[in-house]
């Protein structure tokens, strides 16, 4: 997996199936003094392949006065506020859906189309329909969204 952002040995890391994000973080010698571990679920099962980003605070800071924050973890802080605050793919507009990592013009639009053609989602894995959204996408999305 890639370990980046706010850590203080960034890259690529294998570790045993079953690994954490606590032991991603500790593999890359662990948080810097400017990340905002409140917005890490560090319990988080990770999967082959993931990438764990460590925000920083100021990161984290912007992004709720912003209104738009991109994780969803357990706990408090701004990653519950985003907790309360998921994507729904029944109602938000192709602006909202772009807040998604991963999601550009295109994606949204295909999103749009195949809540039109199929009367909505009925479940977040359905998301996998839309083209360029595989499995692992999905994973860095479920999170993230709701229907």
């Amino acid at each position: 997996m890639h370990v980046c952002g706010e850590v203080r040995t960034p890259g690529v890391y294998e570790l045993p199936a079953g690994s954490r994000v606590w032991q991603a973080l500790e593999a890359a010698g662990g948080i810097t003094e400017y990340a905002d571990d409140r917005a890490l679920n560090q319990a988080a099962l990770l999967s082959d392949g993931c990438q764990v980003y460590v925000w920083s605070q100021a990161e984290t800071s912007a992004l709720r006065e912003s209104g738009q924050l991109p994780f969803s973890a357990g706990g408090d802080g701004p990653a519950a506020e985003a907790a309360a605050e998921r994507v729904n793919l029944n109602t938000a507009d192709r602006e909202k859906l772009m807040t998604l990592p991963g999601i550009g013009e295109a994606r949204a639009e295909a999103i749009l189309q195949y809540r039109e053609q199929n009367g909505g989602f009925s479940a977040p894995e359905e998301l996998m329909n839309i083209d360029g959204i595989g499995e692992k996408s999905f994973q860095k999305l479920r999170e993230l969204i709701t229907v």
